[in-house]
């Protein structure tokens, strides 16, 4: 017993990250690039993991809006809207640190690294990520 519950405390979204986060281009870092004009994520819990509701606005092209949810446990799970991924994973180191592997076609497209920082855990209503 001791094992499953702290195996599903380890699956849970962080709470500091439940929230609207909008992007900050200028402390941020995409490899490449360019960076996306404007981002804003809306995290919600979603039982024991997380429900992604992205609206962003790429350098080129058309805005996109991308619906994703899915529990930290690393196994795929559908994204809609998203034109270079069909499923995303998600994974959680702790409470600051997560990753996304997003896959069309079964082949990595992208990976999103996440780390919150000590101010955003506290106030994340007020955090620009």
């Amino acid at each position: 017993i001791v094992i499953a519950l702290g195996t599903g405390a380890q699956a849970q979204a962080p709470k500091a990250l439940i929230g609207t986060w909008k992007l900050n281009v200028a402390k941020s870092r995409f490899n490449p690039g360019p960076a996306p004009k404007a981002m804003t994520i809306v995290y919600s819990a979603a039982g024991e993991g997380v429900k992604i509701v992205a609206d962003i606005t790429p350098a080129e092209g058309a805005a996109q809006h991308w619906e994703m949810s899915g529990n930290y446990d690393g196994k795929e799970n559908p994204i809609t809207g998203n034109p270079a991924a069909d499923t995303v994973s998600f994974k959680k180191a702790d409470d600051r640190t997560g990753d996304s592997i997003f896959k069309k076609d079964g082949k990595v497209t992208a990976t999103n690294h996440r780390v919150l920082s000590a101010e955003a855990r506290r106030s994340p209503s007020r955090a620009k990520a």
